[in-house]
């Protein structure tokens, strides 16, 4: 049997006519994949949205050649066209009104304990307490900035107008991943954070340090003062660390771990921290 296209773009059969000696060996599935491809008809299946029946009979050749069935069998898988037409034209403004459901309606929100969240923030915001404690977060972090400039350190726009102190490491050859593993060593949380000119965020040239918690201890700015010599000492370490250890920060945790000097400064920080207790 040789398949042809016909002119729907369906398969149709026709017996061969030359003896069976002469016959040539039958390729059906090559045969057929060629005259679906060459008919212009389908082609344009995608845009008609074929019923599911033929679009599975369309799908790879080896489908193909399972689904070849007497052309009348294909023949039931196309639905009209204007059927085809509507259908698509429903499922469409019923896919956007599923998605508007899914998003914004359901994911997107309002959603009630950030509103909650937000009523409560904006409530305390409102009293004189919490203005007087803002402010004080405020002068403290430049009391902090002062401090460390005045050691010679650098710091991201020379200083602070806002809650947070970012520094710049990269002038000490340092870098933020090494200082937050040894401050979180001695007691002292701080973040990692790129500064303007990093290459990549993997290796951070800086770390930030934020007042708020302190200051909500009880923290002045004599006290941070303190709170900068204690930076300055933890620097100096990670510089001696770093030069022990080499490059890698996997090589630089190990090396510090039993350091001496790591655990006489995490001593001092937290019969320091001991006099602030958290408030209750």
């Amino acid at each position: 049997m040789l398949c042809t296209p016909c002119s729907l773009g369906l398969v149709r059969y026709r017996p061969c006519t030359q003896p069976a000696s002469r016959r040539p060996q039958p390729r059906p599935t090559l045969s057929l994949t060629l005259a679906l491809a060459r008919t212009p008809a389908l082609a344009l299946a995608p845009a008609l949205a074929l019923a599911p029946a033929l679009a599975l009979a369309l799908a790879p050749a080896p489908a193909l050649t399972l689904a070849v069935a007497p052309a009348p069998a294909l023949t039931l898988g196309v639905a009209p066209a204007p059927a085809l037409t509507l259908a698509v034209a429903v499922g469409r403004r019923f896919e956007a009104a599923i998605d508007e459901a899914v998003f914004p309606a359901l994911q997107g929100g309002p959603h009630n304990h950030q509103i909650a969240a937000l009523a409560v923030a904006l409530r305390e915001a409102a009293t004189p307490g919490f203005r007087s404690y803002i402010g004080a977060v405020k002068t403290n972090a430049r009391a902090l900035a002062a401090a460390l400039s005045s050691k010679g350190y650098t710091l991201v726009s020379g200083g602070t107008d806002n809650h947070l102190v970012l520094w710049d490491l990269r002038p000490l050859g340092l870098t933020g991943s090494k200082m937050e593993k040894l401050c979180d060593a001695v007691a002292i949380t701080l973040n990692k954070n790129a500064v303007h000119g990093d290459k990549s965020a993997m290796t951070p040239g800086g770390v930030r340090i934020g007042t708020p918690a302190l200051t909500t201890r009880g923290l002045r700015e004599a006290e941070f003062e303190t709170v900068a010599a204690f930076l300055d000492r933890a620097a100096s370490l990670a510089l001696a660390v770093q030069a022990r250890s080499g490059p890698k920060l996997v090589d630089f945790v190990k090396e510090m771990e039993g350091d001496a000097e790591v655990a006489k400064l995490r001593d001092e920080v937290v019969a320091f921290a001991r006099g602030f207790p958290m408030p209750m």
